[in-house]
């Protein structure tokens, strides 16, 4: 049998991508527009389970936010040390204080901190969001919740993109602030801080625009990595063999929103 070239068959595969990506962001995007508009319809106006999705919301928050506090303090003193002794052995003797102090601060507050933070909790939680809903799904919770009426995008969804959100962007502030300084102690153990170099004019050197960056990617990152493992955790079919392949889908389109809005917002802001 001859085989017919066809010299069409890149950009039509370039195309079947182009329109699938564009069709996943817009599923991603109303998921995530249901879950706010959720809180008008059921939560202000009929006043729905406020105590369940507060409860829900407090749950989610302590497993994202406050049991991950150990991993992101290790990680942020590390990191601190790095950058920070690194700085001063290579930039110290060419740059003054003042630059010094910025381009520490620039490096973990504006750049580093808020993408770190989103790949530890896409590892951690993001896994943990798809991996329980598929299992829901699977096991038709999602579909004994949907026959009772019950908004799936207020008491599943949105509590889980509230908490994700609120913790990122306090575990973004936490990483900072152990970053910094222990940075500096670690720098001063190792003793590779110069004398006039101040851990008070550091912390001062962060500015309200490095501050409104890295809470503005942290909160960013917070609704992707919630958003998109929930979406992925229903869209899981009718075996339970799918459960690991929609939660590597999560993590992998988690990690490459996060990196492609991370890189948007550090060009343009």
């Amino acid at each position: 049998m001859e085989m017919v070239f066809n010299p069409w068959w890149l950009p039509e595969l370039i195309g079947r991508r182009i329109s699938g990506g564009v069709l996943y962001l817009r599923e991603v995007f109303a998921l995530f527009y249901l879950a706010l508009r959720s809180v008008w319809t059921e939560g202000i106006l009929a006043r729905k389970g406020l105590r369940l999705v507060g409860r829900i919301t407090f749950n989610q928050l302590r497993f994202t936010g406050y049991d991950a506090l150990p991993r992101i303090s290790f990680t942020a003193f590390t990191f601190g040390s790095i950058v920070v002794i690194q700085a001063v052995d290579f930039l110290g003797m060419w740059t003054s204080l003042e630059d010094l102090y910025h381009i520490i601060t620039l490096i973990i507050v504006r750049e580093v901190s808020p993408i770190i933070i989103a790949l530890i909790l896409i590892g951690r939680s993001c896994t943990a969001i798809s991996t329980e809903l598929a299992n829901m799904k699977l096991n038709r919770e999602v579909e004994a919740l949907t026959s009772m009426g019950i908004n799936l995008e207020y008491f599943i969804v949105l509590p889980r993109l509230v908490g994700f959100v609120v913790s990122v962007v306090s575990l973004v502030v936490y990483f900072n602030i152990v970053a910094l300084v222990g940075g500096y102690a670690a720098a001063e153990l190792a003793g590779k801080m110069p004398i006039s170099f101040s851990v008070i004019r550091l912390l001062e050197s962060v500015g309200a625009k490095d501050l409104f960056v890295t809470l503005l990617k942290g909160g960013i990152f917070g609704a992707i990595i919630a958003v998109v493992g929930c979406h992925h955790g229903f869209s899981v079919g009718i075996s339970f063999r799918e459960v690991p392949q929609v939660t590597t889908k999560a993590v992998v389109n988690a990690m490459v929103m996060c990196f492609v809005v991370n890189t948007v917002i550090s060009i343009s802001v």
